[in-house]
């Protein structure tokens, strides 16, 4: 088991084991969102692990079977493909190729909710403003850009979903950004 130093947070090794994997083919995988998200936050259980991998390394996963829908991925910027990884974890595991970013902030910047921009790449938590924010304020802050405009209904279901796991979560909706609008939050 990994435990970040800054956050003691615990990462399970079957985990960690599975990152390390994928950062043979792609030194840059990381582990994202919600399982990070919800450890964090002590919720349970964890649903899913979603990796996220740089568009064309995914010709070294020829392990992967195609998932089928993008439907919870589709409008974030950089995402380009989903595929489903075959592990012996109990958990459903998804590698999602994407594209156009150069560092993990600049990927989590894309998440919809300030509270899914979070990541474990390894060795430490990696946390943006905007998880900060939500988190000491019990909120999740749906952003929105003009491009992703158009996914608001899938974003406000995902909210209902997490509705019995954080039901002292408020929801807040803020205005759709254009693409080149960055608030420094």
């Amino acid at each position: 088991m990994i435990v970040d130093l800054q956050s003691g947070l615990s990462i399970p090794d079957d985990w960690v084991t599975l990152l390390k994997q994928l950062q043979e083919k792609d030194p840059s995988a990381v582990l994202a969102g919600g399982a990070i998200r919800d450890i964090y936050c002590a919720r349970k259980p964890v649903h899913d692990l979603d990796f996220f991998v740089k568009a064309g390394t995914n010709a070294g996963f020829s392990q992967f079977r195609a998932q089928g829908s993008q439907t919870d991925y589709q409008g974030m910027t950089y995402v380009e493909g989903i595929q489903w990884y075959p592990s012996a974890l109990p958990l459903p595991c998804n590698v999602i190729t994407g594209s156009g970013y150069d560092s993990v902030y600049q990927l989590l910047e894309t998440f919809d909710y300030g509270l899914c921009q979070i990541a474990f790449d390894g060795m430490d938590i990696i946390r943006t403003g905007r998880f900060d924010w939500d988190y000491k304020h019990g909120v999740m802050t749906l952003r929105l850009t003009a491009r992703q405009g158009d996914r608001r209904d899938l974003s406000l279901a995902r909210f209902e979903r997490w509705r019995e796991k954080y039901p002292e979560f408020t929801l807040i909706e803020a205005p759709i950004q254009q693409e080149d609008e960055y608030d420094g939050f």
